[in-house]
């Protein structure tokens, strides 16, 4: 197996995105700052949501820890902290 090697890939006053690839398999973390939301968007992918942190909802659907919740390829999707702490979001998908 491969050692990951993570990668800032943004870094704003929202949130802050490390990604690494493993074995085909993007496994992506999301630092989602208190009371920010991220930028919605779509992919021609689908993606699984695993809750880490209570307090995140994903299309207004709450995220609590170790709770998942697949999004389809193309659906529009956002995630939203309402809390005054930074939380945390594990997402993965096959990289193409």
């Amino acid at each position: 197996m491969q050692k990951p090697e993570w990668v800032l890939r943004i870094s704003n006053k929202q949130y802050d995105i490390y990604d690494c690839v493993l074995d085909g398999v993007v496994i992506s973390i999301t630092c989602l700052k208190p009371q920010q939301e991220t930028n919605g968007h779509s992919h021609k992918h689908s993606e699984l949501y695993i809750g880490i942190s209570d307090g995140v909802a994903l299309n207004g659907k709450p995220l609590m820890p170790l709770s998942t919740i697949t999004i389809p390829a193309d659906m529009f999707h956002k995630s939203f902290n309402n809390t005054d702490e930074n939380k945390i979001l594990l997402c993965l998908w096959e990289k193409y």
